[in-house]
């Protein structure tokens, strides 16, 4: 199931090793009840959406083109 999972988010990740990255991390339930989303101010094109107050996601994206890639995801447990 992960490698499968880690090909799907090939679409939504920069890259091979981020998408296997956040296949391996990913929990398994994630309670997006808080949500936010922090423009860097230092580049216009990424973005830091964070959410979740069980175990909380936090995803820097950036834009390539017309599309919001995911560059990393850390995540924090409670």
């Amino acid at each position: 199931g992960e490698r499968r999972d880690a090909a799907a988010l090939l679409g939504y990740s920069l890259n091979a090793p981020t998408a296997q990255s956040i296949a391996e991390g990913m929990p398994a339930y994630v309670y997006p009840d808080v949500v936010t989303i922090e423009p860097d101010p230092a580049n216009s094109n990424r973005e830091q959406v964070t959410l979740g107050d069980g175990p909380i996601l936090h995803f820097i994206v950036e834009k390539r083109g017309k599309r919001w890639l995911v560059k990393s995801l850390t995540i924090n447990m409670r």
